[in-house]
């Protein structure tokens, strides 16, 4: 038991906080809750009251909003500040009803939102719309048709009715001024209805469907209607007359029949009189419609002679004698013997490389109305037959034959056919063309290229005939002769082929010419190009340039000294002036204790790179040399030499200008030119040796300078 009284009274708090959380801050009221308007009125504080109480225990701001139904238009007061406890009522809120509001039941929603906690409340509002003022108007009858002849109005009865709740005065009109009405004002009483008389009377000449709008509009409040009536004025005694067929043509000695068909466009029956010529039959010279409908009667013509005539007929209406219609005929009268020709193609282009027999069907036909012979003549070729017998509208074909062997230009060929009266002809044409062409180009058409790389060449072909053809091509130069295989362009079709190879190092500089042909069945096409191997110095070439100006060397009176034990840096140049990329090696010539770094290195085309040349004199090494720098490829080769002197102290020399720059020595010194054809050592040679102790300190020397050259190195690559 006393373990579950913990969780009882928590339960018990659980509850009473949501039952705290949940209750609402604030209270809206909206009293009353329904209302019933009218159209054309609105809603106002006067008949609805909305206050709003803060039931916080601190003072809070709310917001007003409202929801109506679309179209309606409203107001209502933002916002409102409240002290815990207080009530007030909203000093704004206003729904304008529409005039034009289908009546009926509608809702409004107002919401109020607490501006401290959030939480909102909303009020619905019953609406009501009660239909006040009304009228409407009715009539079973819309539509009337009149005869514009008979100059008759059209009358129809409109029921007016007070649909509203009180009586009211109408008044009616329309938006026509030929509209008359049994009464402009009509007074009933709510629920009454009054049936007006509405007169109609278009003016002359207006014709076809019309509409008519009437209107009643309350003289006191909003209410109206409209009603729309439709006239259809007519001419009850209008026709149409057609002759079918308007033209015939027949043979002399024969009769031709027409038909003359009248249509009564009108409402009313009527009797039509019919006058024709003399020289024409007719069937019947009245013909007797009803409304909207139609008749026809025929007549016949018998020619007596040959040639076009044209006849006229008058359509009288009796009843409306003012109308009338004329139709128009014509009657051709000829011999009957006819014939027409014709052929198929009318036109064959032949190929001149392949000469070939061509045929032409020929087809003569019977246009005549008798049995006749005809006769057929070409002005070349063959017709496997010149005579025919033909029944009327009967038809026959004939093939012409031709060769084209030999055609080279345009030929025209004329058939004629013909009896004893008639003669007719047509002409066929065989025109020769150039079937078979072709173009060939290659590119580049000059070709420059160094020794030990390679050339391309692109030939296009085009076939530029009429006619697939099979091709055959063939490459020819010093360094490549190929053929490819046997290939097919279709007419306008082209192909590009690349053919490439390698020059060697032994192939001498000069020009060479490159000769593509083409060939087929047909053709026989040739491009050709030149390849220009340069001199190898145009191609490969390294310049070699030294620093002037390097510390730790000091030049006076053109001439450069070193300091003993001071190891200096020369930086230098090597440019690859070819248009190939080259990889150098280089190679020093001089004492031991000068190098270079890197001694190899690759130097695109046009481009520098700097190498560095070490020179770090030991001791006693005070003389005169000569370094030779020889930068050198499979392709190019070029040297450079640096001359120096190397002293003991360079302040002096620095000091006696005027005296000779070389120092004076008990021993003798020996220079080193350092070319490559001397032989040179590097080494010094004296009068005098050596004695231990100097070459123990030469030896620390070249451990102390090999050491800096090392870490020097070191630092250069990092």
């Amino acid at each position: 038991m006393m373990k579950t009284l913990p969780i009882v009274l928590s339960f018990v708090l659980f509850v009473s906080l949501m039952n705290f959380v949940s209750a609402a801050p604030f209270q809206m009221n909206v009293v009353p809750n329904s209302v019933s308007l009218c159209q054309c009125s609105s809603i106002t504080p006067e008949n609805v009251k909305v206050s709003i109480k803060n039931l916080y225990e601190y003072p809070d701001t709310y917001t007003f909003t409202m929801d109506v139904p679309e179209g309606w238009r409203y107001q209502i007061q933002l916002n409102a500040a409240l002290n815990p406890g207080e009530e007030k009522e909203l000093d704004l809120f206003l729904i304008n009803i529409d005039c034009c509001v289908v009546p009926g039941t509608y809702t409004a929603t107002l919401t109020a939102v607490s501006g401290l906690t959030g939480e909102s409340v909303s009020k619905n509002i019953q609406i009501e719309i009660l239909n006040c003022y009304d009228v409407e108007l009715k009539t079973e009858k819309k539509y009337q048709r009149i005869c514009e002849e008979r100059k008759e109005p059209a009358v129809y009865k409109v029921d007016v009715t007070n649909r509203g709740k009180f009586k009211e005065t109408f008044e009616l009109s329309s938006d026509k001024e030929w509209v008359v009405f049994s009464q402009n004002l009509v007074t009933l009483d709510s629920g009454e209805t009054k049936t007006i008389k509405v007169t109609v009377q278009p003016p002359e000449n207006l014709r076809g469907m019309r509409t008519v709008n009437v209107y009643a509009k309350s003289t006191y409040s909003y209410a109206q209607d409209s009603e729309t009536l439709a006239v259809d004025v007519q001419s009850c005694y209008n026709f149409t007359a057609n002759l079918q067929p308007k033209s015939q043509s027949i043979c002399l000695g024969e009769s031709a029949g027409y038909t003359l068909v009248v249509g009564n466009l009108g409402s009313e029956p009527d009797t039509y009189k019919i006058y024709a010529p003399n020289w024409i039959t007719l069937k019947a010279n009245t013909i007797s419609l009803g409304g909207n409908s139609a008749g026809e009667t025929e007549l016949l013509i018998t020619p007596t002679e040959e040639g076009k005539r044209k006849f006229n007929l008058t359509v009288i209406s009796t009843n409306n004698p003012d109308l009338s219609a004329t139709v128009e005929g014509e009657i051709i009268t000829e011999d009957c013997s006819g014939v027409d020709i014709a052929a198929e193609p009318v036109e064959i282009h032949t190929c001149k490389e392949t000469p070939e027999t061509v045929e032409f069907v020929v087809t003569v036909k019977n246009t005549g109305k008798i049995k006749d012979t005809f006769k057929l003549y070409a002005s070349d070729g063959m017709l496997n037959g010149n005579k025919t017998f033909l029944k009327p509208g009967d038809s026959k074909d004939f093939v012409l034959t031709v060769n084209t062997m030999g055609l080279e230009k345009p030929k025209i060929i004329t058939v004629t056919v013909s009896d004893k009266k008639v003669s007719k002809n047509v002409s066929v044409r065989i025109v020769p063309e150039t079937c078979y062409s072709a173009e060939v180009s290659i590119e580049p058409v000059n070709e420059s290229v160094c020794l030990c790389s390679s050339a391309s060449y692109r030939v296009t072909v085009k076939n530029t005939g009429k006619s697939k053809d099979n091709y055959t091509l063939m490459f020819e130069s010093e360094f490549l002769n190929q053929t490819v295989p046997e290939f097919s362009l279709e007419a306008g079709e082209s192909k590009t082929l690349t053919f490439g190879f390698n020059i060697p190092l032994r192939a001498k500089p000069g020009v060479y010419p490159v000769n593509v042909k083409l060939v087929s069945e047909h053709v026989l096409r040739e491009a050709n190009a030149s390849l220009l191997i340069k001199e190898k110095e145009e191609c490969y070439g390294v310049d070699i340039v030294l620093e002037e100006k390097v510390e730790g060397i000091t030049t006076m009176a053109e001439r450069k000294y070193l300091q003993e034990c001071e190891a200096v840096t020369v930086p230098v140049t090597l440019k690859n002036w070819g248009p190939k990329n080259d990889t150098y090696t280089l190679v020093i010539e001089g004492p031991e204790w000068v190098y270079i770094t890197p001694n190899v290195t690759n130097i695109e085309s046009g481009k520098e790179e700097t190498v560095y040349l070490y020179i770090s004199p030991p001791f006693d090494s005070v003389g005169k040399y000569a370094v030779n720098i020889t930068a050198s490829s499979f392709y190019a080769k070029n040297t450079a030499q640096l001359k120096f002197e190397v002293v003991k102290n360079v302040t002096e020399v620095k000091a006696q200008t005027s005296v000779n720059a070389s120092v004076s020595k008990n021993q003798t010194q020996t220079n080193i030119s350092g070319a490559a054809q001397e032989n040179i050592t590097g080494l010094i040679i004296g009068t005098q040796g050596i004695g231990w102790k100097v070459l123990a300190v030469i030896v620390i020397t070249l451990i102390i300078i090999i050491i800096l050259v090392v870490r020097f190195i070191f630092l250069v690559k990092k």
